[in-house]
């Protein structure tokens, strides 16, 4: 809203309400109602001052099948009764129609990923003794891809025949040679003796 510096009139009053939240009071911030946003935040009413009493409400998260992270990074309700448990100020977590669990004092509900179809946190707070109250934080996953179906091969179609390899061929063993021929020894041949030739007498 912007004025300037002369004519003033009287105004105007915007009111507004959370789908599916729950008034709790004249003038207070409504509480719970369905989160549609891929991712967001909200907080308890009067944080980080201090919550009211007499709260009941809800908040609602469609979840999906790649699933919904929940996480409260801020977390300070009425401590527990010392025997009671968290009967006084608590959150409680569902998944689907489940209850995760109930949470108060200083022990926020751990960081999950939720994949049922529907995921509630409910806040509920008594008469009494309050404190400053929650933030809590949610993101969609992203859809996980889905792989292309295997392809099956068309049973018309024959396969080729297995083709039988050729038998190795043996080389042949190896062939001994013949054992080398020894040649007949020849005896020596002795020399003739020298046949003496006749001398011839000169005659003087």
């Amino acid at each position: 809203m912007v004025t300037d510096s002369s004519v003033a009139v009287s105004g105007w009053y915007l009111k507004f309400r959370v789908e599916g939240a729950t008034p709790f009071g004249p003038g207070l911030e409504e509480c719970g109602g369905l989160l549609h946003e891929q991712m967001g935040h909200r907080l308890s009413p009067g944080f980080p001052v201090a919550y009211h009493n007499d709260i009941d409400c809800t908040w609602t998260l469609n979840a999906t099948q790649s699933g919904v992270t929940l996480e409260f990074p801020d977390f300070d309700l009425e401590k527990p009764g010392e025997y009671q448990g968290c009967t006084y100020d608590f959150v409680e977590i569902y998944s689907g129609h489940n209850r995760v669990g109930r949470f108060c004092g200083n022990s926020p509900p751990p960081t999950n990923t939720y994949y049922a179809d529907r995921v509630s946190i409910r806040f509920k707070t008594d008469q009494h003794t309050v404190a400053s109250g929650f933030r809590f934080t949610w993101a969609y996953l992203p859809p996980a891809t889905t792989p292309e179906p295997a392809t099956t091969p068309d049973s018309t179609t024959k396969p080729d025949p297995v083709t039988t390899p050729e038998p190795e061929i043996t080389p042949d063993p190896a062939t001994t040679p013949d054992p080398a021929t020894t040649p007949d020894p020849k005896p020596a041949t002795t020399p003739e003796p020298a046949t003496n030739a006749p001398v011839a007498h000169t005659h003087s």
